[in-house]
């Protein structure tokens, strides 16, 4: 429901605690009082959780489901929401719903990643960006380094992304 759509996930990995915020936005599949559902993006709401998430765990990863679809740039509004949710305590933040890989950008010393592309939907001739993803490696080990793994969509769900489709 509503309230529990709020609690961060904790993971722990050795003696490092790892905090995952999900957070969307224009969807119809919001959590209400009586229903389950996502965690509604809220400026004020969402702030308040990645900083209260920030006072018990190392490491602060918000994975945001907005910003518009097949744009690689991210709007004005998308930067600064994701600038302040660094602001507010985030070492990553990760956008979804573009579709397509973005571009990315370091901020304040965290990670900011604007589109990562596709993982769910199946492979789309007439959509070549609709066919790639990146997932995200954190090396909890080597002062939380950032690894980006390129994807590709089949018919049937994702594959690591060959050489040439790499480099693409």
């Amino acid at each position: 429901n509503e309230q529990d759509s709020r609690k961060n996930h904790l993971i722990q990995i050795g003696d490092k605690k790892i905090a995952i915020i999900a957070v969307g936005e224009h969807e119809y599949t919001y959590a209400l009082p009586n229903r389950m559902g996502i965690r509604p993006y809220d400026p004020y709401d969402t702030m308040e959780d990645i900083r209260s998430a920030k006072q018990v765990a190392d490491y602060v990863v918000v994975m945001y489901h907005g910003a518009k679809e097949y744009c690689v740039v991210p709007s004005p509004r998308v930067r600064k929401l994701c600038r302040a949710m660094v602001q507010n305590g985030a070492n990553l933040v990760m956008t979804q719903h573009s579709h397509c890989i973005g571009c990315r950008e370091e901020f304040m010393g965290s990670e900011i990643v604007y589109g990562m592309g596709n993982f769910h939907f199946v492979k789309y001739p007439d959509k070549p960006v609709f066919n790639e993803g990146l997932m995200i490696r954190v090396d909890t080990e080597n002062n939380y380094e950032i690894t980006y793994i390129p994807v590709v969509t089949t018919p049937t769900g994702i594959r690591l992304a060959n050489d040439a489709e790499k480099e693409d």
